[in-house]
């Protein structure tokens, strides 16, 4: 966003604050997005809409939560919502993670939206395999996500 080159980019995978940077089209840095994008979860598809709006998203944009969400020209085309891990939300790296698998899938031959999909509930599951706790660290995730890979595609 900083740099006004936002829609030259494939793919940003933001989480909700993140998401509410790129829709604040005043704001400079992340510190400073306005109070009234606060309520980050009431309204998703708002932010969605307004960071495509002011040019601040990728051609595809893979929102990270609660709730996962693919978007493209300013729409929500897909969403995962199960399984529901909430102990995954404040592991960090899970983002690193979806973009590693995305980029593995689409190397695979599939589709940035299927490969998005496919990466964010394989995140899910790994969550799941690792029986997640406060102090789980991003390498307990990792180490499940061929299996969790496994359970959704076979790449030949």
């Amino acid at each position: 966003k900083a740099s006004g080159q936002a829609s030259c980019y494939d793919l940003f995978l933001p989480d909700l604050g993140e998401l509410a940077f790129l829709a604040d089209d005043k704001a400079m840095h992340p510190a400073y997005t306005r109070g009234f994008l606060t309520r980050l979860e009431d309204n998703p598809a708002g932010l969605i809409a307004r960071a495509y709006a002011s040019g601040n998203a990728a051609r595809y944009l893979c929102v990270k939560g609660r709730r996962d969400y693919i978007c493209t020209e300013g729409k929500i085309i897909n969403e995962i919502s199960s399984p529901v891990i909430e102990e995954l939300e404040p592991v960090g790296g899970t983002g690193d993670t979806i973009t590693g698998m995305v980029a593995g899938l689409v190397q695979h031959g599939y589709q940035l939206p299927e490969a998005c999909r496919i990466a964010c509930t394989a995140n899910r599951l790994a969550g799941q395999m690792a029986h997640l706790s406060p102090a789980t660290q991003i390498e307990e995730i990792i180490s499940r996500i061929p299996a969790a890979l496994k359970q959704l595609v076979t790449l030949s």
